[in-house]
């Protein structure tokens, strides 16, 4: 069987290897042409290995998703029951992230895997693991009482599955249900103004900056400690002969390196700006007369700006101050290199 899969721009079936398009005020783009190509469907052929307690007449949900296409509905799902719990799908050869799930007399298994599916297909095993209670505790560091803290662990790969939230106890302490094996994603919030979460700790390894990945025979307990001590950045933005306008500029924080998310402040009308529980590090501060918000991710946004842009370093419990220019909504934006 032939079918067409997605292309992205130029003539790739791959996201990572896809040209990036840059629209340039007042000037057309022309030849971006696709030429779709038909491809053989290769099998995908399963088993999915079940817990010995599980019961006879279980079933089970298979869910498979298209990697490296975002946006685009590409996911197929199956029912696999005895008496062998085989599944088998057709599929343009790809890669894809297989997921089995369980839910038998309320408690919840799961398994999930990412493939590379090649053009004469390919056969897979999934073992079944059930949940595991994650405890943890959180701790306030330099005063204050302790908040009404709530930590969500989202996870990264599992499909047809939600955050797992857990309130943290007045003693610090939490436990979140039925976390799967796998890669996380953990929050703790809210943060009080002045504070920022300084550390995040499953057994020895540091999770704070990236994923948390939990093994099946997991018995590691999840410390985050949040301190009160965060940064104030204060300023104002500045303007010149050329643009004597102001109003509202965004002004945007931006980290150095990757614990810090991008932060972005209104100034009020004379220019002042105040950020507040920032984390300690070097950052890059922007001021914009407009931006789109959808670009406060995206350093490759950012970077045909730094000329514009003041450095600046926050201390733990510091307090900086530093004047930025406005960037006016018309100002061309330096050539990246």
């Amino acid at each position: 069987m032939r079918s067409y899969g997605v292309q992205f721009y130029r003539e790739t079936e791959r996201l990572s290897a896809a040209v990036p398009v840059q629209f340039v005020a007042g000037k057309d783009l022309e030849d971006i042409d696709f030429h779709l190509p038909s491809r053989y469907a290769a099998p995908l052929r399963g088993r999915v290995r079940l817990p010995a307690e599980a019961a006879e007449d279980a079933q089970v949900q298979i869910t498979v998703s298209a990697q490296e296409a975002p946006g685009v509905a590409q996911q197929i799902s199956r029912t696999a029951s005895k008496p062998d719990y085989a599944f088998t799908m057709e599929l343009l050869p790809g890669p894809y992230l297989v997921a089995a799930r369980l839910v038998d007399s309320g408690q919840e298994y799961q398994a999930v895997e990412r493939i590379e599916l090649p053009a004469g297909g390919r056969e897979i095993s999934l073992q079944l693991e059930r949940g595991i209670e994650l405890s943890g505790r959180v701790e306030m560091e330099g005063g204050g009482a302790g908040a009404p803290f709530r930590v969500t662990a989202t996870p990264r790969e599992a499909l047809n599955r939600g955050a797992v939230v857990a309130e943290v106890k007045p003693d610090g302490s939490f436990t979140l249900p039925d976390m799967m094996p796998g890669a996380w994603e953990v929050s703790v919030d809210p943060i009080p103004a002045e504070g920022y979460v300084k550390g995040m700790w499953l057994g020895r390894d540091d999770v704070l900056n990236g994923e948390m990945v939990l093994a099946a025979n997991n018995r590691a307990t999840l410390r985050i400690v949040v301190s009160m001590r965060g940064g104030i950045v204060t300023g104002k933005v500045t303007t010149s002969g050329a643009t004597p306008r102001l109003g509202r500029a965004f002004v945007l924080l931006a980290p150095a390196d990757k614990l810090a998310q991008n932060a972005v402040e209104y100034a009020d009308d004379a220019g002042h700006f105040e950020f507040e529980g920032v984390r300690p590090g070097r950052y890059r501060i922007y001021a914009f007369e407009e931006m789109d918000p959808q670009a406060v991710g995206d350093p490759g946004f950012l970077k045909p700006f730094e000329q514009s842009s003041e450095t600046l370093e926050v201390p733990e419990g510091g307090r900086v101050t530093k004047d930025v220019p406005l960037i006016p909504a018309n100002a061309p934006a330096a050539p990246r290199n």
